[in-house]
């Protein structure tokens, strides 16, 4: 059974290689009769190959700028640019906070040895609402050992918003959202007895200091 086995492979493996030799030669065959008919072209001084050999040059040779400016701004004005709001990182502002409490953790502080945070950390003497800082729509929901409960608002424009440390989630995964919307409430963390909520701001899928752009800082 081995040797049958091995048999059939070898007469596949020269059959696989008898097809592409086949191939390769009937390619090679049509390039070869387009050059042909290239060389007939350039060597018979017929009207009928002379007048082939023109056109051939003149679309070789032919500045097609025009045409390509032409067919790009007709797309163009199909779209209603207008329409089209793009942030850049400076002009993002954040005039809606998403928890009214104190910050007793900043983005860039350490959280132990090893790591730093990469948002800041809200307390508050009882749990809130917390609201979207900005229109968006729900990327996702998920949990973590770390955070807790988490939303993730993909506000377009490279702008994204993550709340951790919640207790309910009210919106579910692509939702639409207001600014002001109520996303949840924040919880209570078992190991410091005291109701928080994480919050983290990402431009281009990289935390940066959500203190820069809220308002009132």
């Amino acid at each position: 059974m081995y040797s049958q086995n091995y048999y059939n492979h070898i007469r596949n493996r020269n059959k696989k290689s008898s097809d592409f030799l086949s191939k390769l030669i009937n390619n090679l065959s049509i390039v070869l009769i387009i050059l042909i008919f290239f060389i007939v072209l350039k060597a018979v001084k017929t009207n009928t190959a002379l007048w082939m050999n023109e056109g051939i040059k003149n679309a070789f040779y032919k500045d097609y700028t025009q045409q390509i400016k032409s067919f790009a701004m007709n797309k163009l004005s199909s779209f209603n640019l207008g329409s089209i709001k793009v942030f850049k990182q400076q002009e993002f502002i954040i005039d809606q906070v998403p928890i009214e409490g104190k910050i007793v953790l900043k983005f860039g502080e350490k959280i132990n040895e090893d790591n730093i945070s990469k948002g800041i950390i809200y307390e508050t003497e009882t749990s809130k609402d917390v609201k979207a800082i900005f229109d968006g729509v729900v990327e996702k929901i998920e949990a973590n050992d770390e955070y807790g409960l988490l939303i993730t608002i993909d506000h377009k424009n490279g702008y994204k918003s993550i709340f951790g440390y919640l207790d309910e989630i009210r919106l579910t995964e692509g939702e639409t959202v207001k600014k002001g919307m109520v996303v949840g409430v924040n919880g209570l963390i078992p190991k410091t007895k005291k109701y928080a909520l994480y919050f983290e701001l990402q431009f281009n899928n990289t935390s940066v200091d959500p203190l820069k752009y809220i308002k009132q800082y």
